[in-house]
């Protein structure tokens, strides 16, 4: 027995050693490390001068943000590379602002500092988490931005599996903003995927919670998607259901809330089928409820609506395609219910001939409208321009259909940038009040809401929707269209011209159509060309109606030049001229004749031997019509990397002049920011 006490007494010595060696090889080890000096800044300009009949306003800001970072990163594992990688970033500095507004000038200086840590374990295994949390001390620009010290706080996580057939993935990000206003959003992600030769399904669930600038929305969505190849079949299915909930009371005056909900049914059919056809079955029903409150005032909107489709279509050889088209739509409101039966056929004949190519195109159909009551149209988009479009001044859209109740207009702001929230904006400080044009009204977008999750952008970077109900009618409406195309290609397409025509027929098989009828007819004749550099077209379209006519002239030339092997030139020139008058039972309303002019320049750089990228863009545009506007930018960037140092450089200066009646606005605008980081070691 005396044996076992040694024995006893060296392995309460020796375990301990044991388990400290263990434990050592899960220390960290770093495999690399980098020091160095990063200097930040920003220089921005704003000038806005407005006047009417009755005030003039203007303003004037500049400010200056600098800031100086010693920081350093390093890389590295514990145990294994293969079990967790981890990297890792510190900096600490100072942040100087000066800023003159209108004359009053203040200066600021505070501390910057910013960290990121992140975790990847099992980051080569089929199911890995990724972890991460950070601050960020940015420099904020931007017209609508906040001045002073701004803070970013944000961690997350995302756990993934990937192994065929099955995808899966787990994800949850905390992200908050802190300045002299604070917003804060959690976003939670779950999604499922499998795929197997010819079968693929998916499935998630998004939970969005955000608030912040008087706005508190929450967004949960959920999807499911299906598909299954056969031999000569394709079957596809999707549902989705889409549900958000927002209050926003920037005070007394402002306080609105609203909700909807949206859900969809998708389902589809493709067959290859013999002799050349193809064709493809698809049915979609969506339920949308929708409920808006402003002050007192308390209005729901819903609907439902059934689509049915089926679509025909042959190949002979490769001269003739033909297609046929088939519609029924059903749409059911609080309000009151249509019915839509469409057939639509086209067919397509090309024939090479001695000098090039022979082309012509016809298209028929007819479509029954039968309208009760009225209904209401949700969840349109528009998309906006700054130069304006050829149906839109600047900074407007035109609602898709006409007989449109204006009390019932609802207009929201989609922010792409924080998952697609609907954002709803207030008549008269968001945008103008609706203006009748063409028998349905017209939107200007004039000033963007707060709490958007990207402050710096324009009013032109974002879609818009519009909700909205139809006049009270009941009526049978019959469309008739048809029309043709044709053109000739000499000489591989050096040289086509072409010419196109269409007429429309309205009229009313049965009851009392608010509004008149739309019977119309389209000329375009033009000639385009395409001889490298070149590239461009000259039409000249005639359009007559009962509501409206139009003569519009539009030309384009694009212009491609390749200076070296790693320098390239772009040249754009647009011009469109419009004149119009429109109509209302025979009487004319309006006139006015609009041109629209814009250049655009491009110069592109980029050498890979060198690590050099740049870029100079300069845009020109004038509108002249129901007012003139002007305006022309100029963008510039540089990205180079000389040895151990990074350079980045972007530059922006615009100006536009506008003026419509006894209004102008005169607004120039100038940022300059740069990005410079030297390694130390």
């Amino acid at each position: 027995m005396k044996p076992i006490i040694p024995l006893l007494i060296s392995s309460f010595f020796l375990i301990p050693g044991i388990v400290h060696a263990g434990l050592k090889q899960f220390a960290p080890k770093i495999v690399n490390y980098i020091g160095s000096i990063e200097v930040a800044g920003l220089y921005e300009e704003d000038n806005n001068d407005s006047s009417n009949a009755n005030s003039n306003n203007s303003y004037s800001t500049k400010e200056t943000t600098l800031q100086q970072f010693l920081n350093v990163s390093a890389q590295g594992y514990i145990y294994s590379p293969l079990f967790i990688t981890f990297n890792t970033s510190v900096g600490g500095g100072l942040q100087e602002e000066n800023v003159d507004e209108n004359g009053d000038r203040y200066r600021t200086i505070d501390y910057a500092t910013k960290y990121k840590a992140q975790l990847k374990i099992l980051p080569t295994h089929p199911y890995h988490l990724d972890i991460y949390a950070l601050r960020e001390t940015p420099i904020v620009g931007g017209r609508r931005a906040n001045r002073g010290s701004v803070v970013i706080y944000e961690y997350g996580l995302l756990a993934q599996y990937l192994l065929r057939p099955w995808n899966g993935r787990v994800s949850y990000t905390n992200h908050r903003y802190e300045g002299s206003s604070s917003s804060r959003y959690d976003d939670y992600q779950l999604d499922l995927t499998y795929f197997q030769d010819d079968v693929n399904a998916s499935t998630g669930y998004t939970r969005n919670d955000s608030d912040g600038y008087n706005n508190t929305t929450v967004r949960d969505l959920y999807y499911v998607n299906l598909g299954k190849k056969f031999n000569h079949l394709q079957v596809n299915g999707r549902w989705d259901k889409d549900k958000q909930d927002q209050q926003y009371d920037a005070d007394k005056n402002q306080k609105s809330d609203s909700d909807y909900l949206r859900e969809t049914w998708f389902g589809e059919i493709r067959a290859e089928l013999p002799k050349n056809f193809k064709s493809t079955f698809s049915y979609q029903k969506n339920d949308n409820i929708y409920h808006y409150q402003q002050h007192e005032s308390k209005t729901t909107s819903s609907n439902t609506n059934d689509n049915y489709n089926l679509f025909l279509s042959h190949r002979l050889f490769n001269s003739l395609a033909t297609s046929v088209n088939s519609h029924y739509m059903t749409n059911k409101s609080n309000g009151g219910e249509s019915e839509q039966k469409s057939v639509q056929g086209s067919s397509n004949y090309v024939k090479k001939i001695p000098w090039g190519k022979f082309f012509f195109g016809l298209l028929a159909g007819r479509s029954d409208f039968d309208n009760t009551g009225a209904v209401n149209n949700l969840f349109e988009r528009h998309g906006i321009s700054s130069t304006g479009s050829s149906n839109d001044q600047p900074y407007t859209f035109t609602l898709n259909f006409r007989n449109v109740d204006k009390n019932s207009i609802r207009v929201s702001l989609i922010d792409h940038h924080n998952n697609n929230l609907l954002i709803k904006l207030i008549e008269g400080i968001h945008y103008l009040p609706p203006v009748p044009y063409d028998n349905t009204y017209r939107i200007r977008i004039i000033s963007l809401p707060p709490g958007l999750a990207d402050p710096i952008e324009f009013i032109e970077d974002y879609q818009y929707q519009a909700d909205y109900a139809f006049i009270p009618a009941d009526y049978t409406l019959r469309t008739d269209n048809w029309g043709y195309s044709t053109s000739i290609a000499f000489f591989d397409d050096l040289v086509t011209p072409h010419y196109n025509y269409n007429q429309i027929d309205q009229k009313v098989i049965d009851g009392l159509y608010p509004g008149e009828t739309n019977s119309s007819t389209t000329h375009a004749v033009g000639i385009s060309f395409n001889y490298f550099p070149f590239r461009g077209d000259v039409t000249q379209s005639r359009y007559r109606s009962n509501t409206r006519d139009e003569d519009r002239l539009t030309a384009y030339l694009n212009y491609i030049k390749n200076f070296t092997t790693f320098t390239e030139g772009r040249l754009n020139l647009t011009y469109e001229n419009i004149d119009s008058t429109d109509y209302n039972y025979g009487i004319a309303q309006s006139d006015i004749s609009e041109k629209m002019y814009s250049v655009q320049a491009q110069l592109l750089t980029n050498i890979p031997t060198k690590s050099l990228t740049a870029s100079l863009n300069s845009v020109y545009s004038f509108y002249d019509g129901a007012g003139d506007t002007t305006s022309w930018s100029i963008f510039s960037t540089l990205n180079w990397h000389i040895g151990r140092m990074d350079l980045n450089i972007t530059a922006n200066y615009s100006n536009s002049e506008s003026t419509t009646g006894n209004s102008s606005t005169n607004t120039e605008y100038t940022t300059v920011r740069f990005y410079i980081k030297r390694e130390i070691f």
